[in-house]
């Protein structure tokens, strides 16, 4: 399994790609994603796909559900779509799902995405144990 398939696992991206991984300048983990080729283009509000208005204000980053005591961040480009219900509204971030997409999709920046960390924790335990070798 490729590293970054590994990442994803680990922070539990779906409809998303690992680009790379970097340890910033504080010792953060910043992982850059962007969205399967399916996922491109959707409106943030509602999800169809929507065609480009325009990039944005670039690249943001998003806090991730932290590896033990380091900080960790997710960084996406954001790029605005026109969608036919709700206009020009920023595109899906395929990696969020529920209420922080719809922060996103509303532009207050990365206002505090919010993981179940009993859930995301044994889904990291489950995936360290199927790739465990068996002792018998």
């Amino acid at each position: 399994m490729p590293k970054t398939r590994v990442w994803a696992r680990l922070l539990g991206l779906r409809r998303a790609v690992v680009e790379e991984v970097v340890i910033g300048d504080e010792g953060e983990v910043v992982v850059a994603v962007r969205p399967t080729w399916r996922e491109r283009d959707r409106s943030g509000e509602c999800r169809r796909g929507s065609p480009g208005f325009d990039q944005g204000d670039g690249r943001r980053r998003w806090r991730a559900l932290d590896l033990g005591t380091t900080q960790t961040f997710l960084e996406a480009e954001a790029p605005r779509v026109t969608c036919r219900r709700h206009g020009v509204v920023a595109c899906a971030v395929p990696c969020f799902r529920g209420s922080a997409e719809r922060r996103v999709g509303s532009g207050r920046g990365n206002g505090g995405h919010r993981v179940d960390a009993g859930k995301a924790g044994a889904q990291v335990v489950a995936a360290v144990l199927r790739g465990a070798p068996h002792s018998h």
